[in-house]
């Protein structure tokens, strides 16, 4: 009988011994929830026995027949490799009755064995041991007078025993890395820093207990492809270290703890050198996640063992893990003696990405006409991943151009195996240059990481496609654009906080395109945010979303948060309507407040708001710091409506003469436009278009020109009406605020 703590214990692996053998076919159950099933169908007792405790007895119970399990499985190989016996103390046959029946299964003669003894005498005690040859695959028979006799395997029915084949380390050793990178910022030469000061900082000191303690881990973060796994061995590669990839150890639950201690062994007899495990919240999610289990805590408390296992020996071994995101992984691991510093991999700006490009480049030939910096630019959204993957492409888009014009020109072999021209062969099987067609092919159709994990392409919006609105660009540029592309400038003013708009006014006046517009000119990331789409009913998950949303825009800084229809998640907290209290709205503003605030750093994130109802908005919200600049779009005026008539013809009709421009003016400064939008105008240019695309059709077979005539504006101004039903109430709102 195992030794179990308590008659619970005893009891329960009573029954799960019977219940294998009767519901389970003589197999162990594998989890506690399999044998607990079990035992609450069964008639047993212990079916009317608490959840709680009866799994803790279920966990215990299930190790020690696991054990049981592996003790009986080492035996039975024990006994095929190795057998050890004492003959009896018997006379006649009866003598060799036991080993008769251990060996039966070999085909040992007994009769070669019963000379042993002569004249009746009592046979001495021998050792007797089946021995395996490795290269031969035959046994071994040592005999009483010593000699030994060659003697293949067999089972019982007669086939030859397969000998078992040895299982290899589960971890891989790295040496002499040699890596180049490329955009390699701050961030690398902090964690450089920090690695060999833990491997190498002993070195020099008489006593290195007086220097402090050392960090033995470090997690790397941030979306895939971003370059985590690369930042490591490039480490590697700068200090000269042994790189061991421990994260296979981790595959096989039952020989987690076996294979750590080996790989860590090794670490310690190779040190100083760095452990690295990959996707570490994969292998310890944390709990509460469905895919949580009582394996993953098994593999922690294994690591933890050989984490503090390091610390105590101020062993030169640095254990790095990556994950996507810090907050998806075991919250236990982060502390002291385990992982200790978390460092965020940011998104690559324009000159990291044209950096890494020239690294992975440096031995192509790339054609005098493309100009990096530019492609570089228009690899918003990629990370080092993406880079490489492009620019494979590229190269690839190179060798096909190279393959096609190969066969133009050299033609297919002829009936007469004519010879090719062999000059000509010579000048097209030189390495084709990389072009920039090759460039624009491979970026068509490829889509970036970060579109894939909820950012928005920068918009094509410029500011020729948005008409009027002066002081609110030239606000918005002070604000938002100023600080993301001359940074430098605004912090010897003392303006290095970053900032945040709310945009509002009546409906239709271009607000969203403002604000596609600031993000298109300051090449920053973008993120769009429909407001709804962060409330969740469950507790918790919604500032979750918010606190999410603000860690992908660190990464990929400088960043710009668009909330379009900012009143549905930051509205007041005293309004009542489900939103006081504990509800998911107010829960959303105290998420917000905490990030506008900056508690875990809002560099170089910027945030704009929209809303027809400021005056729904949390006034925290608003209060200097955070989104404290508010701009008025009141519906345009006069001048401005023909700014914006003009700006949406020539955006449509491409080449538009100065008369059709000019024709805009008296349509723009209509009487019945008093009251329009931006909107309203793009939809009575929409209307007019209608009219006058009709008006051709009736004609029949007349070329078509795409122009707008006086009559068709007419038209279209008879049957369209302003959509602001009191505009007057949005300014009587403004002079209030003012």
């Amino acid at each position: 009988m195992p030794s179990l703590s308590s008659r619970l214990d005893h009891d329960v692996y009573q029954v799960v011994r019977r219940l294998e053998e009767s519901t389970n076919d003589c197999k162990p159950f594998k989890t506690v929830s399999a044998a607990y099933s079990a035992i609450k169908t069964s008639n047993s007792s212990l079916s009317r026995q608490k959840k709680r405790p009866l799994e803790d007895a279920l966990f215990r119970v299930l190790d020690v027949r696991k054990r049981e399990q592996v003790q009986d499985e080492s035996d039975d190989s024990e006994a095929e490799i190795d057998v050890d016996f004492e003959t009896p103390e018997t006379k006649g046959d009866e003598r060799f009755l036991l080993n008769r029946q251990i060996t039966k299964h070999w085909k040992v003669e007994p009769a070669s064995m019963s000379q042993a003894t002569s004249n009746g005498e009592q046979p001495a005690k021998k050792k007797r041991r089946v021995e395996t040859e490795a290269d031969e695959g035959n046994t071994v028979r040592a005999t009483s007078e010593g000699a030994k006799e060659p003697k293949e395997a067999k089972t019982a029915d007669g086939s030859k025993l397969q000998k078992k084949t040895p299982r290899g380390p589960l971890f891989d050793v790295e040496t002499d890395i040699e890596l180049r990178l490329g955009g390699l910022g701050a961030t690398y030469e902090a964690i450089l820093t920090k690695t060999r000061h833990a491997l190498f900082a002993d070195e020099h000191y008489e006593d290195p207990t007086k220097i402090g303690r050392h960090i033995h881990g470090l997690a790397l973060t941030g979306p895939s492809f971003v370059g985590k796994k690369s930042y490591i061995r490039a480490i590697a590669s700068h200090l000269n270290v042994p790189l061991i990839n421990i994260t296979r150890c981790f595959r096989e639950q039952e020989r987690v703890e076996k294979s750590l201690t080996e790989a860590f062994d090794t670490a310690v007899a190779a040190a100083p050198c760095i452990v690295y495990i990959k996707h570490i919240e994969q292998i310890m999610p944390k709990s509460g996640e469905a895919s949580q289990n009582e394996q993953h805590q098994k593999a922690f408390d294994a690591l933890q063992r050989q984490m503090e296992r390091l610390a105590a020996q101020r062993t030169p071994v640095m254990c790095m893990v990556t994950a996507t995101r810090q907050d998806d992984a075991y919250p236990a691991l982060f502390g002291p003696d385990m992982i200790e510093k978390d460092y965020q991999l940011r998104v690559p700006n324009v000159k990291e990405r044209h950096d890494i490009l020239s690294h992975i480049l440096h031995d192509n030939t790339v054609h005098n006409e493309v100009d990096l910096l530019d492609v570089a630019r228009r690899m918003d959204g990629c990370v080092g991943g993406d880079i490489v993957m492009l620019a494979e492409g590229a190269t690839t888009n190179a060798g096909l151009r190279l393959a096609a014009a190969k066969d133009v020109d050299l033609g297919r072999p002829s009936s007469d195996d004519q010879d090719p021209d062999t000059e000509g062969t010579r000048s097209i099987l030189q390495p084709n240059p990389i072009t920039l067609e090759d460039f624009n092919v491979a970026l068509a159709d490829y889509t970036p990481t970060l579109r894939k994990e909820g950012f928005t392409a920068i918009p094509n919006v410029t500011w020729d496609q948005v008409g009027g609105l002066a002081s609110v660009r030239a606000q918005l540029r002070l604000s938002i654009v100023g600080p993301i592309t001359q940074p430098e400038l605004y912090a010897k003013f003392g303006l290095a906080r970053a900032g945040g708009c709310l945009l509002w006014g009546p409906p239709g006046c271009g607000k969203t395109l403002i604000a596609q517009a600031v993000a298109n000119e300051a090449q920053a990331s973008f993120i769009l945010i429909n407001g709804p789409e962060l409330l969740n009913k469950y507790v918790g998950e919604s500032e979750r979303a918010v606190r999410e949303l603000f860690t992908r825009a660190r990464s990929s800084t400088p960043c710009i948060l668009f909330f379009d229809e900012f009143d549905s998640i930051a509205s007041r907290r005293d309004s009542g309507g489900g939103q006081s209290g504990g509800g998911a709205g107010t829960r959303v503003v105290n998420a917000l407040l905490t990030e506008l605030d900056g508690a875990r750093g809002r560099d170089g994130i910027y945030v704009i708001g929209t809303t027809n109802r400021p005056d729904m908005i949390d006034e925290a919200i608003l209060r200097p710091g955070r989104l404290s600049k508010q701009l008025f779009l009141d519906l345009p005026t006069e001048a401005e409506r023909v700014e914006i008539l003009r700006t949406i013809y020539r955006n449509r009709h491409v080449g538009a003469s100065d008369e059709e421009l000019a024709r805009l003016d008296d349509v723009a400064r209509d009487a019945r436009c008093g009251n329009f939008s931006g909107a309203d105008l793009s939809g009575l240019h929409e209307r007019a278009a209608e009219i006058a695309l009709t008006r051709f059709l009736d004609k029949g077979h007349v070329e078509a020109t795409g122009e707008i005539k006086i009559q068709d504006w007419e038209e279209a101004l008879k049957v369209t009406k302003p959509s602001v039903a009191k505009p007057e109430s949005f300014r009587k709102l403004m002079r209030a605020k003012q």
